[in-house]
């Protein structure tokens, strides 16, 4: 008996939620583990690009991939 590694797209249960599109600044308090303060200065000096909607910043699923990539490489290269 053979099982399929593959969820099935019928099975509601094995559906993949969809990914978050923007976080705001508390959403990346807790994806990341940083202080408030820390957040809002990446924001503030552009290493964490984000849009403003209306009063809101959002940082895009894009950019915060992104900028983990570069930490990643950074501390890969000894720069961290």
């Amino acid at each position: 008996m053979s099982t399929s590694l593959v969820p099935s797209p019928h099975n509601r249960s094995e559906r993949r939620h969809p990914e978050q599109l923007l976080y705001s600044p508390d959403d990346l308090v807790i994806v990341l583990r940083m202080a408030r303060g820390r957040i809002y200065e990446l924001l503030a000096s552009g290493a964490l690009p984000s849009l403003k909607i209306g009063r809101s910043r959002r940082v895009t699923a894009d950019a915060l991939h992104a900028f983990i990539d570069r930490l990643a490489e950074a501390a890969v290269n000894g720069a961290a």
